[in-house]
Parts: C-alpha cells; structure tokens; sequence
C-alpha cells in the first residue's frame, strides 16, 4: 500500500476512536464504565492490526517520548498481572495505539478534527436531553452527567475535546485556514460550552481555561510579550487578584466539595511521609486510603472534617496518587514528563500545538480529579503524545530488520490482546448471568477469578452469592478478599452483619466501628451497632448512640435515615431523654 493511502486509512481509524467515547451500552456490567473501553479498545486493535499488516515502512525513529511511553506500558503490564479487569485490559491496549501512530509516522489532522467535533457534538446534545428529560440521567444526585456515571467524567472528557478543537482555531484564525471548517468547529465549541456550565465541574472549567490561555498566549506570543513590556506593573498586580477571585468563585460554588478534597490530600500526606521511597505499590491508594483516613479521623479530625468524609478510593490529584503508590521514582518521572512537555523544541504546527495542549489541559485536570481512571481521556492523550513523539527529532533511527520486527510484535500483540478482550467480555456476560440466579454454584465465580480479579463488580457478586445462599462462613471468606482490594464502610458493615449472624459479637463491633471510624457520618454503622449493644444488654451505650443518632445533622436526610430513626424511636421508646426526641422531631420537620 502507498504511504499516502496507509497514512489516510490510519487517519480516518483516528477519527472513529473518539465516538466510542459516546457509547452507552446498557447490556455490559457498569455500562457507564465499561462501554467507552469495550468500544475503544475494539478499535486500538484494529488500528494496531492495520499498522502492523498494511503500513511499509523501513525505519522506526525512536525519540525521548518513546521511552516513557515505554515505562508507562511496563506499569499497564504489571497493574494487568496484578489486578487484571476491563479497564487495566484497556490500559494495556494503549501501547499498541501508541506503536500503530508511531508506525506509520504521520496522521491528517483534518480527519482526527472533524472525527473530534462530531464527538464533542454529540455528547453536547446527549447532555441537553438529559437535561431536558428526554433522556434519563445515569445518576440520581446529577440531572446531567452524559453517558458516564456521573458530570465530572463528562465534563473532563468535553473538556478534552475541547482543547484538541481550540488550538486548530488559534492556527486557523491567525492563518486564515478553511472557513467552512472553522465555522463548524466554532459551532461544535459554541454548543458544548452550556453544557460544560451545567456540570459544575470546576476542574474541567479550569483545565479547558488554560487550554485556552495557552493557545492564545502562544499563537499571538510576539504581540503579548511585548503588551507584557508596556504594561508589566499592571499585570503583574492584576494577574493574582484575577486569579485569586476566580479560584475564590470556583470554592464558593461547591466549598464542601473543595473541603473534601483537601481532607483527602491531607490524610494522602500521611499515606506519602509513611512510605516515601517505595509507595504502596500498584492500586495502593484504593486499598489503604480508608484505613489512613479512618486513623486520622480518629486521632486528630475535627468535627466538620468527620462530617465531611465521604466513602471514596480516588486522590483527586495525579501527582499525589502517583506518590502514594509509587513513591519517590513515580514522582520523578511524572515531573519529567512535564518538565519535557513544557521545554522540549519541535517544530512547530497544528499537530505538535494542539497535542501540547491537549497534555497540558490533562495535567491540569488531573491536579483536581482522575483523569487516569477515565479510558477516553486516557485514549486521546496517547493519540497526542503519539502525535507529538512524531515530530520530536529522533534520537536514533532503526532500519529494515528492526521494523519488520516492530510490525511482528505489534500484530502478536493486538492478537493476544484481542484473545484476551473476548474471553473477558465472555467472563463479563457469565458473571452476570450468575448474579441473576441465586441458586447458582459459588464455586464457578473461581473459574472468572484469573480474567477478573481486578474488577469491584466481580468481588462485589462474590460475596453477593454466599450472601443470599446463608453461606455466611464463605461469605467472610470473600468479604476479607474483597476489603482487601477495595476497602469500605459498606463493605465493614457487611461483615460485621455476618460476624453478628455467627454470634462473633466481638468482631462484630470491631466491624461496624472500623466503618464509623472510616465516614463518622455515616449512620448505618452506628446504628447496627446500637442495636447490637441493645441485644447484649449494653443499654447505657446503646441509649448514648441512640441519642447521638437522633439528634445530629445529617448529610442527606432520605428513606434509609427516616426508616432507622423510627425504628430507633420504637427500639428505646420511653427510655430516650425528652430533650433528645423533641430535637429529633423538630430536626424531622425542617
């Protein structure tokens, strides 16, 4: 094949990877999470088999973003082996996107633009049903929030989309490129910037912010350098007020939400000052932050910052997670990076301007929320730094041989992996089929265990089983396994259920104490163990509890609470204080 038709075939597959982003598959187990990688990854290995059977070249040029691309499949490989699942397959799956880019050595961007402003399209217009409900909402707690589970994933992924448009726009004005394309560019932008509003994802809003400062400021960098030398003192005093009122705004919007997040990074610090060199290893955070939280709270929380903690296994800031979990080297490596993006020359286009830019507004998306938990942000920052390795000058160039080795290992690869992605997919279709039957054999979850010990869902359905089965011996058993991997309050509850049913009245309240200490908030623990100290004859501290319970405020006030304070109303009836069931009662009418 000509190189031109390889380049243009690799092209037009580039621009059909964004739509996947769109998917809804309400058929798979967590559509909201598994459609985009079920679909995505379907296309990475067509993209890879294509590069590897119909692009000719004969040499490869390797450059410095082929070394970190090569470190970051090396963790893909390992989080696989570890804890293999859907979304660590799909990690694994972007070094072939990668190698395919990288293969045939260029891309039209002209493809990849329109492909990305039909996707931004119609996630725009998916958002402006919902809101107007035509469509339902995957959330209960959020009108808008795509066809991901909730708007802050949404808003990133747009957000992305976004600043691969803005810097097309920057070129196109300066140049005075296509109108036909620039007007419908302009138009996809327009259209997705309400519903980016209706999200409140602050994150998003800052990240696509400097997207689109970056790319002013560099297209028109002459004409602003020298505004900057007219006005420097006026800047350099207006700049931190700007940016204080806006980041003051942005608190103000959400401030228990900021809250959250700087409990979270304060309790990381302990994580960090605890195992500075080495980390907690691959999926450390999920698996020890609320035990960490949980030992601050304890210790030295406040009352707002126990009403404030939540249930949650995600740092909301790259740079912190990565030292939680791999130390002082994966925060070395990760300055690198940037400190790369940010300084390395390449010659400057459309291509290289716009794949800097869609890294950066990734970084800075990743400061507040979890942009490596999220497969299409994951997808088209690989298809960037592709992209941008592409036009690095190369450090050094391999000929004939090792290109034909490179084209045979990129096809073994998206073979193994495709092998892989069906007999996943069959697991996932099995798995569900044995959640709907309760009867079925516990012992054949086993048989899934090697393709998806990594996923909630499968150590959830694990316990699940036993659960409705009375194996309760089994079922501690699977719930130690599953707390194991994916620490939580609900997860504590549960076992402290099942020590209850065994009479293991001691593990029990160990149990529902260690899911009080994890989210102090959170009544359904302190409430279990209420009427346990009821059952042993424990009245004086099942009373104070009670009390406890009865009075204080309360997050969300919906049935499971009025449903607990009844029941705690007719447990103690006529034990309780007065004082207490009146301010119970007034509580319930506000």
């Amino acid at each position: 094949m000509k190189r031109e038709h390889s380049i243009a075939g690799m092209s037009i597959l580039l621009a059909l990877l964004p739509t996947g982003s769109v998917v809804y598959m309400g058929g798979l187990c967590y559509p909201t999470h598994s459609s985009s990688i079920v679909c995505m990854g379907l296309v990475i290995l067509f993209i890879g088999l294509y590069a590897a059977c119909f692009v000719r070249t004969d040499r490869f040029r390797f450059a410095l973003p082929d070394l970190f691309a090569g470190i970051v499949a090396i963790v893909a490989a390992g989080c696989y082996l570890k804890y293999p699942g859907l979304l660590s397959l799909g990690s694994l799956c972007l070094p072939v996107l990668y190698a395919g880019i990288r293969r045939v050595g260029k891309i039209y961007p002209f493809f990849l633009l329109c492909g990305t402003a039909i996707t931004l399209v119609l996630l725009s217009l998916y958002g402006y049903l919902q809101y107007f409900r035509l469509l339902p909402s995957h959330s209960s707690y959020f009108p808008v929030t795509g066809p991901y589970h909730n708007p802050a994933v949404y808003a990133g992924v747009m957000a992305i989309l976004q600043s691969v448009l803005v810097p097309y726009l920057g070129v196109a004005f300066r140049c005075r490129q296509r109108k036909g394309t620039v007007r419908g560019i302009i138009a996809a932008v327009l259209l997705a910037v309400p519903v980016l509003l209706l999200t409140e994802a602050r994150a998003a809003w800052v990240a696509l912010g400097v997207s689109v400062a970056y790319t002013f400021f560099y297209a028109y960098r002459y004409t602003c350098a020298s505004f900057f030398r007219k006005y420097r003192r006026a800047i350099l005093c207006a700049a931190p007020v700007i940016l204080l009122s806006g980041g003051l705004v942005c608190y103000q919007l959400k401030p228990h939400s900021a809250d959250g997040r700087l409990l979270i990074w304060k309790v990381s610090l302990r994580m960090i000052k605890e195992k500075p060199l080495t980390g907690f290893g691959i999926n450390g955070f999920p698996a020890n932050y609320m035990f960490y939280q949980a030992r601050y709270l304890a210790a030295e929380g406040t009352a707002y910052e126990r009403y404030l903690a939540g249930d949650t296994h995600l740092a909301f800031n790259e740079p912190v997670r990565i030292m939680v979990e791999y130390g002082l080297g994966g925060i070395l490596f990760y300055l690198l990076f940037v400190g790369w993006l940010l300084t390395f020359p390449a010659k400057w286009n459309v291509v290289s301007h716009t794949a800097r830019t869609v890294l950066l507004t990734m970084l800075v998306w990743g400061l507040f929320a979890y942009p490596f938990r999220v497969f299409p942000v994951m997808v088209f920052s690989t298809v960037v730094l592709a992209c941008l390795a592409n036009q690095c000058k190369p450090l050094r160039v391999f000929h004939c041989s090792f290109s034909r080795a490179f084209a045979a290992f990129l096809f073994l690869g998206s073979a193994l992996l495709g092998c892989l992605g069906a007999s996943t997919m069959q697991a996932y279709y099995r798995l569900q089929a044995l959640a709907r039957q309760p009867a079925a054999d516990v012992r054949e979850l086993d048989t899934l265990r090697p393709l998806m010990k990594g996923e909630p869902a499968y150590g959830y359905i694990c316990c699940l089983l036993p659960d409705r089965q009375k194996q309760d011996r089994l079922l501690k058993e699977r719930l130690d396994a599953y707390i194991h991997m994916l620490p939580s309050p609900a997860a504590f509850v549960w076992k402290g259920d099942v020590h209850r049913r065994l009479k293991e009245y001691e593990e029990a309240e160990a149990a529902y104490k260690k899911a009080s200490e994890m989210v102090p908030a959170l009544q359904a623990a302190r409430g279990r163990l209420t009427f346990l100290y009821h059952d042993l004859g424990r009245e004086e501290e099942a009373l104070r509890l009670a009390e406890e319970l009865l009075t204080e405020k309360v997050k969300v006030y919906g049935f499971d609470t009025h449903a607990l304070r009844l029941k705690l109303k007719k447990t103690f009836e006529g034990k309780l204080n007065n004082c207490f069931t009146k301010k119970s009662n007034a509580y319930e009418k506000k």
